[in-house]
């Protein structure tokens, strides 16, 4: 079970794709990594991004949970509306087109 859960918030954070590069001229050092995981899968997730950040010196990856799937995609589409997208966040394929059209989005395999 602990297996499938941590997979299940590996996934997440592996279908997160970076936001504009705009971002990254701000003066916080930290990249926040938005998302709408809660319970034990948030507990794992901010398990996984300590575990990044020991691991990764110098980063500074702060995962900011948001209250749910809805409320994060009303944040992620304000936030790129008003130019200060986050540098990353988690979203469903369905808000990705949008990002996509609007040429928000960087993919991380690049």
């Amino acid at each position: 079970m602990k297996k499938m859960l941590a997979c299940a918030v590996l996934a997440t954070v592996v279908c997160a794709l970076l936001l504009s590069v705009s971002a990254c001229g701000r003066r916080d050092t930290g990249v926040q990594f938005w998302h709408a995981m809660g319970g034990p899968l948030g507990d794992t997730l901010d398990v996984l991004v300590a575990e990044f950040n020991r691991t990764h010196p110098g980063s500074d990856i702060r995962s900011i949970g948001n209250a749910n799937y809805e409320a994060l995609s009303q944040k992620i589409m304000g936030s790129v509306a008003a130019g200060q997208p986050p540098v990353l966040a988690q979203v469903y394929e369905a808000w990705t087109a949008e990002l996509i059209e609007n040429g928000s989005v960087e993919p991380l395999t690049e």
